[in-house]
């Protein structure tokens, strides 16, 4: 059963993924070469079709059929939870596809269990962009208890190296360069690059130490520490993302974000924020269509950073374990387990629009169902992450297929997965929520 609170936009819950059966840690939109382009005056521009990519706490990895709801491919990827999901090779400006070819078909993966895996998932030409084929034939039958995970094959593995996982924190990657938690101290950075034709890896910075690059630019980070401790005044690492080509942001256990310029294998501090101390960094998210940067902690606020000016958001719930946005839509999860979204207004400060929430169906309180009924927050169907498709933007008048093929034998859900704007919710239960969103 769905519950929705709006204000604004409405969704509409279109199907729901099962397959996996420990809670979902990661959902990567996977986009793969369409056979449809959107045709203006003066070229065609080649569409992309989304798939899902999901992964969960007992390091299991389905890739999903948005057309069928079925699998393409389902294989166990690390022994135990899956921290990182990422398809490489791939970025967007407001909409726009920007691809690099020698990552593009590639899928990134990081581990408790201290490993980082390159996957091939599909090969595909540039002499015709418009067809792809799996690197490899994988499984599609869904995992069950008791099942020998040997007899899902996995993908080939193009890269492979071992990561600190003494945290938890993500792992990311731009251009084949790596911002990962230091070898030896979480609390520092290192920073590879990664060769994806050779296979090769050189470490650019080893054990970047913030408090010793604002020490050497006599910069105060507001570390609220006494001065023995001053090795401990950030904790460790929580959070890493990519802010641009020479540009990342990384959130501590302290609370503070710091954001970094690299450049010439040189790092040096650009900024930082400490309105979340003394709360350790939860979530940190780039929202590339605003240009903004939003970070969260087990606090009841939310802080987004634009530019120079760093605007904080109260939410009435502590603990916002993951955000997301599209456009203008900001998504986030909570501790109590509700999806709850927001927009931007035009001071960049969060309005709400509506929340989601499920629970499982249960039958009405009699003297026999008391239990039941009291417990029913137990049966709640927490969510764990969420994530959205991009907006490619075209209309449908203007599709054309470019692989030969007439128009109107173009099946229609398969025009309306490329229209449609897809919001993914996945669950402690290990359910997957497919909703639409409407304007």
């Amino acid at each position: 059963m769905l519950k929705v609170t709006s204000a604004g936009r409405v969704t509409r819950l279109n199907c729901t993924l099962r397959g996996h059966k420990d809670a979902i840690s990661g959902l990567q939109v996977f986009y793969v070469p369409s056979s449809l382009a959107a045709r203006s005056e003066e070229h065609e521009i080649q569409l992309l079709s989304p798939t899902l990519v999901s992964s969960d706490e007992s390091g299991w990895i389905y890739w999903w059929d948005l057309t069928s709801r079925r699998p393409l491919g389902v294989w166990k990827a690390h022994d135990g939870n899956v921290l990182t999901i990422k398809q490489l090779g791939l970025t967007w400006d407001r909409g726009a596809p920007v691809f690099d070819d020698a990552w593009f078909g590639k899928l990134l993966s990081h581990g408790k269990d201290g490993e980082l895996k390159i996957w091939d998932i599909f090969e595909f030409s540039l002499d015709a962009t418009h067809t792809f084929k799996p690197a490899s034939v994988l499984s599609r039958r869904i995992y069950t208890e008791g099942g020998r995970a040997a007899q899902w094959p996995t993908p080939p593995v193009a890269f492979q190296m071992p990561i600190n996982v003494m945290n938890f924190s993500n792992v990311d990657i731009r251009n084949g360069i790596l911002l990962a938690p230091g070898t030896q101290d979480s609390a520092k950075l290192d920073i590879y690059r990664i060769d994806a034709e050779d296979k090769a890896l050189k470490r650019l910075c080893k054990a970047v130490d913030p408090l010793e690059i604002a020490e050497k630019n006599d910069m105060d980070l507001n570390v609220q520490v006494p001065p023995e401790n001053s090795s401990r005044g950030l904790g460790i690492v929580m959070k890493l993302v990519w802010l641009g080509d020479e540009k990342f942001a990384v959130g501590f256990e302290s609370g503070h974000v710091v954001t970094f310029a690299l450049k010439d294998d040189e790092v040096d501090i650009l900024d930082f924020d400490s309105q979340h101390y003394p709360n350790p960094i939860l979530a940190l998210h780039y929202d590339h269509y605003n240009d903004k940067l939003i970070s969260t902690s087990s606090a009841d606020k939310i802080v987004i950073h634009s530019q120079d000016e760093h605007r904080t958001f109260k939410l009435k719930h502590k603990g916002v374990a993951d955000v997301k946005t599209m456009e203008n839509m900001v998504g986030m999860v909570t501790w109590d387990g509700y999806s709850r979204f927001y927009s931007y207004d035009n001071d960049s400060i969060l309005k709400f629009q509506f929340k989601l929430h499920k629970v499982v169906p249960s039958i009405a309180a009699t003297n026999s169902t008391v239990d039941i009924a009291e417990n029913v927050g137990d049966l709640q169907q927490r969510a764990s992450v969420l994530a959205f498709s991009h907006n490619q933007a075209f209309s449908r008048s203007t599709l054309v297929h470019t692989n030969g093929m007439g128009k109107n034998i173009v099946r229609r859900r398969d025009e309306m997965n490329l229209v449609s704007k897809f919001l993914f919710i996945g669950y402690k239960d290990g359910r997957i929520a497919i909703y639409t969103i409407n304007e």
